[in-house]
């Protein structure tokens, strides 16, 4: 039989020998200091715009720390994917994951009946003109007055717009 433990102490172990005469003994278990492994970033990292990251993380003093496999506490980036992080201390082994997205920011572009435009925009008194907003690298564009992608302008101001990449 297999007994799982899951706290220090002493456990008492009674049975049975091969004619039947019970039997018993003690065991003591203690517990060892683990590496107490913590991450120093996000687990779910998005990188906008840069080309590399440092993943952090920290462990108890005397305790042993590597980021796939490499001995450290940092470790720097420049690809999108999954890096494991391992402590380890007396024997105990502590591992964490970090889930690392680079994606470019999004460029803003604007038009008018299908031009692009940049700068300013003339305007007519009594006209008026739809702005098109639209984003590069996947982004979803809006302007900040009406949450759409177009925009009709009959005054002349600051018309500003906005841009996200996956949320």
């Amino acid at each position: 039989d297999v007994l799982t433990v899951t706290s220090a102490g002493t456990y008492a172990l009674y049975a049975e020998d091969a004619e039947g005469c019970p039997t018993h003994n003690e065991v003591e278990v203690t517990s060892a200091p683990g590496p107490e492994l913590s991450l120093l970033i996000d687990p779910d990292l998005v990188v906008c715009g840069d080309p590399s990251t440092v993943l952090s993380a920290s462990v108890a003093d005397g305790a042993a720390i590597a980021w796939e496999g490499q001995a450290g506490p940092d470790l720097t980036v420049q690809e999108t994917g999954v890096y494991e992080v391992v402590g380890e201390l007396n024997d105990c082994v502590q591992t964490e994951e970090v889930n690392v997205l680079f994606q470019p920011i999004p460029v803003i572009e604007f038009a008018v009946e299908g031009e692009v435009v940049s700068g300013d925009v003339e305007l007519c008194f009594g006209d008026f003109v739809t702005l098109d907003v639209s984003a590069t690298d996947g982004g979803v564009a809006e302007w900040d007055n009406n949450g759409l992608n177009a925009l009709d302008v009959m005054s002349s101001g600051d018309y500003f717009a906005t841009a996200v990449a996956n949320g």
